[in-house]
């Protein structure tokens, strides 16, 4: 039985690692908890949200550090994209938290959702340059815990995971709500 090779998911329990079916119906270890380590610099990790974007890199959040890691499926390499202390930096941004969405634009573009202080939605191009796409009072939330995925048009669909629950609809070009 041939195996999905676009099946990936990560294995949360004790050394939480990487997998994907293998033919055979094995599964392969894509990155380990060794790997994720290695290249935050931490002697722990939680994995938060998992995406698999274009040319199939595996692109994951990591609570205890506040980055973005991408992981190569083919050869199991973990480098961090974009760390806490270059979000942090941005303007009007005091504290990251990523325990949201994230997802991949048409364009390449990586978007995360902070439910940090602001909450914010932070855009990374493809250098890994972090910008802020839209924050705080702009996205009228309380907590972006939750969901996000692309619209058809490209808008990103976020949910308020608080107790309002609302959806929101941000425009990618500008940040608007």
């Amino acid at each position: 039985m041939a195996a999905d090779s676009n099946l990936i998911f990560p294995e949360c329990e004790s050394d939480p690692i990487i997998r994907k079916p293998a033919d055979g119906g094995d599964l392969q270890v894509i990155a380990s908890g060794g790997d994720i380590k290695a290249a935050t610099g931490e002697s722990s990790f939680e994995l938060t949200v998992l995406a698999i974007g274009g040319g199939g890199t595996i692109y994951i959040t990591e609570e205890k550090d506040d980055s973005l890691l991408t992981i190569n499926p083919d050869t199991g390499a973990v480098s961090r994209l974009v760390s806490e202390s270059d979000m942090n930096g941005l303007s009007g941004i005091s504290d990251i938290d990523l325990e949201g969405g994230l997802v991949q634009g048409n364009d390449g573009t990586i978007y995360l959702a902070s439910d940090g202080s602001p909450n914010a939605i932070i855009a990374v191009d493809t250098n890994g340059t972090p910008s802020v796409l839209a924050s705080g009072g702009d996205l009228n939330c309380s907590s972006l815990k939750g969901f996000m995925t692309l619209a058809p048009n490209g808008d990103l669909i976020v949910a308020d995971s608080s107790d309002g629950g609302d959806v929101l609809r941000i425009d990618t070009s500008d940040g608007s709500v």
